[in-house]
């Protein structure tokens, strides 16, 4: 994307999560992410890597008394993020519910996790699909599927927690 393709993007999906912050009044904003790659080794071989992320946004800690301004800034900025390899062996849209369990296992670690309110942002609609569909469909539902151990771990950090809500970006 160009900076100011970047930009309208930002718009978007700020014009999205406004108004459901001032519906939900959330207590907790992440996005989260799933990638699998191939990388070429220096003998020649081929690698996969798997890894899930997180953002919660820029963490608000003192400044230590050793640090400058901006040391502190990018700390609180790193605070606010969450990462993982993953077995080789999974998919992206495996590293996608990964990332979302560990953003949920996050907030419900949280003080008072039972007024926790979530907003959990993804680019993978497959994943958002299976976890709003295990979610409202019961435990008995997903048992069966090929996901459902991940996704009886979603829904059991879920029901931790007040409210999540899920967007798609």
């Amino acid at each position: 994307l160009s900076k100011k393709e970047s930009h309208e993007e930002d718009g978007h999906v700020m014009r999205t999560a406004m108004p459901l912050h001032i519906m939900h009044k959330f207590t907790d904003v992440w996005a989260s992410d799933g990638s699998r790659t191939e990388v070429r080794r220096k003998d020649g071989k081929t690698e996969v890597r798997v890894s899930a992320g997180a953002y919660g946004g820029r963490q608000r800690t003192e400044q230590q008394g050793w640090e400058s301004t901006e040391e502190w800034r990018r700390r609180q900025v790193g605070d606010g993020m969450r990462c993982m390899r993953l077995p080789d062996h999974y998919e992206v849209v495996d590293a996608e519910l990964a990332g979302m369990l560990m953003v949920l296992k996050e907030v419900a670690a949280q003080p008072s996790p039972e007024r926790r309110r979530c907003l959990l942002m993804s680019d993978c609609k497959a994943a958002l699909r299976m976890v709003e569909h295990a979610w409202s469909a019961g435990r008995r539902a997903y048992a069966a599927h090929g996901r459902g151990a991940i996704l009886e771990a979603i829904c059991t950090e879920r029901e931790k927690i007040e409210l999540m809500v899920t967007m798609y970006i």
